[in-house]
């Protein structure tokens, strides 16, 4: 949605960035066909057919934001194909619900790892004033506090945080 609008408002060239691949542009229609439009990865084609339909040039990489190595690539490919990168949105996040007392370390780290570690690798990539925008979503649960989200609770207020370290800098 942010994808189509800033296609729409801009033109801006998209490099869609996610940990899992989609298969070949040349199987697109044979998955759609095989699956159908509510199956994740159909979802995920649809959608970058729907910014290709508005006109949209999009670049499609498989990277885990928290792997600087594959972030690294990531960017040089988005670089390659489109030049200087003028925003990123850091969007990635996984929710576990499960009361406190019965999160593992480990359960709790999947929870944290893309917002905190991911924000970090981000930080790495794209120091200040290396872009014209960097937005990064945080979540409302920072202040309701749902019940079995503490970790996605920390994860979000990290991002809080951060933005808030990063304010008057020169990224915006």
């Amino acid at each position: 949605t942010v994808a189509e609008q800033l296609v729409g408002s801009f033109g801006a060239k998209i490099t869609l960035v996610g940990r899992s691949p989609l298969p070949a542009r040349a199987a697109w229609a044979n998955h759609l066909q095989m699956h159908g439009p509510n199956q994740s990865v159909s979802r995920r084609i649809m959608a970058v057919q729907r910014l290709e339909g508005l006109g949209a040039e999009v670049e499609i990489v498989a990277a885990d934001v928290t792997d600087y190595a594959k972030m690294l690539e990531a960017k040089s490919i988005s670089e390659q194909r489109f030049g200087k990168i003028g925003m990123v949105i850091h969007a990635a996040g996984f929710v576990a619900d499960a009361p406190l007392m019965t999160k593992t370390a480990l359960q709790a780290g999947d929870v944290l790892a893309p917002k905190v570690h991911g924000t970090l690798v981000l930080d790495r990539l794209f120091p200040d004033g290396s872009l014209d925008y960097l937005v990064l979503f945080a979540s409302s649960s920072t202040t309701t506090g749902p019940a079995g989200q503490i970790d996605y609770i920390a994860a979000n207020e990290f991002l809080n945080s951060y933005s808030k370290m990063r304010a008057g800098g020169k990224t915006k």
